[in-house]
């Protein structure tokens, strides 16, 4: 089933990631995540503002698609069709790539038309650590600390279920009170991800 993610993704130092961490007063959740990233060798899919990945956190693997619809805002609006899969399911998808389409069940933007199914390659991974905090009249903050090919790593806040300019003002008003620098991110790991192994 399809849904509708929206999040505030702001980019920090480290520095600014530590001092978050040490200003809390209390034990994040952390989950270590793996994203498989499938996708033209020139990239169509990226081009078209599409994610094709498969994420793996410890047992639990999801197969995703992801399609931009909104970068216009300060928060960032966009379509996932996920399911749960299992890792044989993955072990498959890697060495027959081509295949990976069948998996996905709903195909709103008709990614047929954009590629053909036999020129998708899995492309490589980013692996990252994800702390989760309650910050700001309990907004669920996650903090991202993400190590991308070629030893480059970047760091990062997400808060999803911002629905207003006023929300996104809010949370980066009191991060600035915390003394925490940072920017506006508009772009998706993959993003960054495919801007990486380019430069490579």
């Amino acid at each position: 089933m399809a849904t509708v993610e929206k999040e505030l993704k702001l980019l920090l130092e480290q520095d600014s990631y530590k001092k978050i961490l040490n200003r809390v007063n209390q034990q994040p959740d952390v989950i270590r995540q793996t994203n498989y990233y499938f996708d033209t060798c020139d990239f169509k899919l990226e081009k078209a503002g599409i994610t094709l990945r498969i994420r793996n956190e410890e047992k639990n693997w999801l197969l995703c698609m992801k399609t931009k619809s909104n970068t216009e805002s300060q928060f960032v609006s966009s379509t996932e069709i996920e399911r749960s899969i299992s890792e044989r399911d993955f072990e498959y998808y890697k060495e027959n790539p081509s295949e990976i389409l069948e998996g996905i069940t709903e195909n709103p933007v008709n990614i047929n038309s954009i590629i053909n199914a036999e020129e998708i390659s899995l492309l490589g991974s980013i692996r990252n650590e994800r702390k989760k905090i309650k910050l700001f009249n309990e907004y669920t903050i996650e903090l991202d600390h993400s190590l991308f090919p070629g030893g480059n790593e970047s760091f990062e806040i997400e808060v999803e279920g911002v629905n207003t300019e006023r929300e996104c003002d809010y949370i980066m008003n009191e991060l600035r009170h915390m003394g925490i620098e940072f920017n506006l991110n508009k772009k998706s790991k993959y993003k960054r991800f495919v801007e990486f192994i380019s430069s490579n």
